[in-house]
Protein backbone atom coordinates (compact mmCIF):
# COMPACT_ATOMS: atom_id res chain seq x y z
CA UNK A 1 0.00 0.00 0.00
CA UNK A 2 1.24 3.48 -0.79
CA UNK A 3 1.57 5.33 2.50
CA UNK A 4 2.95 8.58 1.04
CA UNK A 5 1.08 11.48 2.63
CA UNK A 6 -0.85 9.20 5.00
CA UNK A 7 0.31 11.07 8.11
CA UNK A 8 0.17 14.68 9.20
CA UNK A 9 1.69 16.27 12.28
CA UNK A 10 -0.09 19.21 13.88
CA UNK A 11 2.68 21.84 14.10
CA UNK A 12 1.13 23.58 17.11
CA UNK A 13 1.00 20.36 19.14
CA UNK A 14 4.42 19.26 17.88
CA UNK A 15 6.13 22.46 19.00
CA UNK A 16 4.36 22.34 22.37
CA UNK A 17 6.08 18.98 22.96
CA UNK A 18 9.36 19.72 21.14
CA UNK A 19 9.92 23.50 21.39
CA UNK A 20 13.44 23.41 19.92
CA UNK A 21 14.39 21.92 16.57
CA UNK A 22 17.33 19.95 17.96
CA UNK A 23 15.54 18.50 20.95
CA UNK A 24 17.17 15.49 22.62
CA UNK A 25 13.75 13.85 22.92
CA UNK A 26 13.24 10.52 21.18
CA UNK A 27 10.23 9.64 19.05
CA UNK A 28 9.28 5.98 18.79
CA UNK A 29 6.43 4.59 16.72
CA UNK A 30 4.24 1.69 17.76
CA UNK A 31 3.17 -0.65 14.99
CA UNK A 32 1.44 -4.00 15.16
CA UNK A 33 3.28 -5.48 12.17
CA UNK A 34 6.26 -4.29 10.13
CA UNK A 35 6.29 -5.57 6.56
CA UNK A 36 7.91 -3.16 4.09
CA UNK A 37 8.64 -0.24 6.40
CA UNK A 38 6.36 2.08 4.39
CA UNK A 39 4.42 3.16 7.48
CA UNK A 40 7.60 4.16 9.29
CA UNK A 41 8.91 6.00 6.25
CA UNK A 42 5.65 7.93 5.84
CA UNK A 43 5.57 8.88 9.53
CA UNK A 44 9.21 9.93 9.37
CA UNK A 45 8.43 12.16 6.36
CA UNK A 46 5.65 13.89 8.30
CA UNK A 47 7.97 14.50 11.27
CA UNK A 48 10.85 15.59 9.01
CA UNK A 49 8.72 18.40 7.63
CA UNK A 50 8.87 19.95 11.13
CA UNK A 51 12.50 19.09 11.82
CA UNK A 52 11.80 15.89 13.75
CA UNK A 53 12.58 12.25 13.09
CA UNK A 54 11.59 8.74 14.09
CA UNK A 55 14.27 7.33 16.39
CA UNK A 56 12.92 3.81 16.56
CA UNK A 57 10.01 1.49 16.06
CA UNK A 58 8.39 -0.86 18.54
CA UNK A 59 6.46 -3.63 16.83
CA UNK A 60 4.86 -6.87 17.96
CA UNK A 61 6.24 -8.70 14.92
CA UNK A 62 7.86 -8.26 11.52
CA UNK A 63 7.76 -10.28 8.35
CA UNK A 64 10.56 -12.76 7.74
CA UNK A 65 13.55 -11.10 6.14
CA UNK A 66 12.70 -7.55 7.28
CA UNK A 67 16.02 -5.78 7.71
CA UNK A 68 15.27 -2.02 8.00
Amino acid sequence: MNMKGAFAVDPIKYFEIYPTKNSNSAVFLLDDLVTTGATVQAANSALSALGGRVDGVLASCATEGFTH
